[in-house]
């Protein structure tokens, strides 16, 4: 039977965000207004989260590039770096679920 899985993330920044290092284990997180990175088995119904307080997580941004506005969403970019995270399990879960993304 195929596995339907959804990984989705939020990551908000005060302000324009800027290439550097934002982790969850440094002070360099605090500049991020809101952390909510999540995993969602639609078979199971188990969730993994990592957020404010829960999981842990590496923000690698090595360049941020200006795409234009929208009128309904606001200033665009676009992000190059990496993400590498560990999810702790939130509903139905067991273990925690690492996962690495290049973007």
């Amino acid at each position: 039977m195929p596995r339907a899985s959804c990984l989705f993330g939020t990551i908000t920044f005060p302000a324009a965000p800027v290439a550097g290092t934002y982790a969850s284990s440094n002070g360099n997180a605090f500049v991020l207004a809101s952390t909510q990175i999540q995993l969602a088995d639609a078979v199971t119904n188990a969730d993994w989260s990592a957020s404010t307080g829960q999981g842990s997580f590496t923000l690698v941004l090595t360049s941020v590039s200006l795409l234009g506005t929208d009128p309904d969403i606001g200033t665009i970019y676009l992000p190059k770096g990496t993400l590498d995270t560990t999810l702790v399990p939130i509903t139905s879960a067991s273990g925690d679920v690492r996962v690495q993304a290049t973007f």
